[in-house]
């Protein structure tokens, strides 16, 4: 399926089918005069010999968050200067979510911006190839580098995810699920229905086609986060401290963050979220749910408090659901958080 974003100006097309990097790679890179390679060095092993094949002298960068800090960009970045790019140079970056993060952040930052086409290999990078959002982590916390870069084209192909481990099933389906609660209570409810005995990417791929394009709405209309687009970080807050302190994949940390999120909406907004259908839900698919119970909650707090969408020292921007059903960006004071987080360990 391809999708093209409608912004006013300088819009990209997203190609989403298994196959779709072999119909469309060539005839997006021919018009430039140099063409260079980011590729996530596991994804290059496994694929060498077959769909990147063709593709000669890459640069392999480590797999993971642990590409996505100021010492490994930097060393790529010299790298790309040493292999004589140039302004009218494009940049491809092969990989899933740290990855495009960090390789879209060199392309806007090298020569002060080259053209750069993401190719997402994961079920998490659904998400995050889509929006023009581009970031490294700090000692401080997450995504807390970074700039608002669009790609010139997102090809999505399917037959990437044949690959993928258990666990990065599982922190990908996070944001699937994040982007079907975001649609409606009653989609996520479908989606875990679906999905109530395996988690299966065939199974998916209709939730993740739906997926883009509901991102791409809130993107579209506020691209900078200054609005709508800040309820796409449902589930985030906690998540990301549970990332960075816990090191699980981040998808995974998304699924805890909307068990909280859900539950301060509940108590914040009187919804009426069933928080054991969802807890069951996540433990039976093996999410580490476990983490709930056993965190440490003063520094989860204090991870928060660093988080960029904030902007009131003790007042934490929540994402949650009021009782029409409506997603609200809710201000709570670290204390309350901390009362409700407290709450939620004794009832689950």
């Amino acid at each position: 399926m391809d999708i093209i974003t409608t912004y006013p100006t300088n819009n990209y097309p997203i190609y989403v089918e298994r196959g779709v990097l072999d119909t469309h790679l060539e005839s997006l890179t021919n018009q430039y005069e140099s063409v260079f390679y980011i590729i996530d060095e596991n994804v290059y092993s496994l694929y060498k010999n077959s769909k990147l094949k063709n593709i000669k002298h890459p640069i392999t960068v480590t797999g993971g968050e642990s590409f996505k800090y100021a010492s490994p960009l930097m060393e790529t970045v010299e790298l790309l200067l040493e292999r004589d790019i140039k302004r009218n140079s494009l940049l491809v970056v092969i990989g899933g979510g740290a990855t495009g993060d960090a390789g879209g952040f060199i392309a806007s930052m090298v020569l002060r911006g080259v053209d750069y086409i993401h190719v997402p290999t994961t079920l998490l990078a659904h998400d995050s190839a889509i929006g023009g959002k581009t970031a490294i982590n700090s000692k401080h916390g997450k995504n807390l580098i970074g700039a608002f870069y669009r790609p010139k084209a997102v090809i999505y192909d399917l037959e990437f995810l044949d690959s993928l481990s258990e666990s990065e099933k599982l922190s990908g389906f996070g944001e699937v699920f994040k982007h079907a609660l975001l649609s409606s209570e009653a989609d996520a409810n479908q989606l875990m229905l679906d999905t109530k005995d395996e988690i299966r990417v065939e199974t998916l791929t209709p939730y993740i086609i739906q997926g883009i394009q509901t991102k791409m709405q809130f993107v579209i209309e506020d691209e900078h986060e200054s609005g709508r687009r800040k309820f796409l970080n449902l589930g985030h807050t906690l998540g990301h401290a549970l990332e960075y302190s816990y090191k699980i994949p981040h998808g995974q940390a998304v699924m805890l963050g909307i068990i909280v999120s859900l539950h301060l909406s509940n108590k914040v907004h009187n919804t009426q979220f069933d928080l054991d259908a969802y807890y069951s839900y996540m433990k039976y698919h093996g999410y580490p749910v476990h983490l709930l119970k056993e965190m440490d909650i003063d520094v989860m707090l204090k991870l928060i408090e660093k988080d960029k969408k904030n902007h009131l020292s003790g007042v934490i921007s929540y994402v949650l659901f009021n009782q029409d059903s409506q997603l609200v960006v809710t201000d709570l004071k670290i204390e309350t958080l901390k009362e409700y987080l407290l709450e939620l360990r004794e009832c689950l």
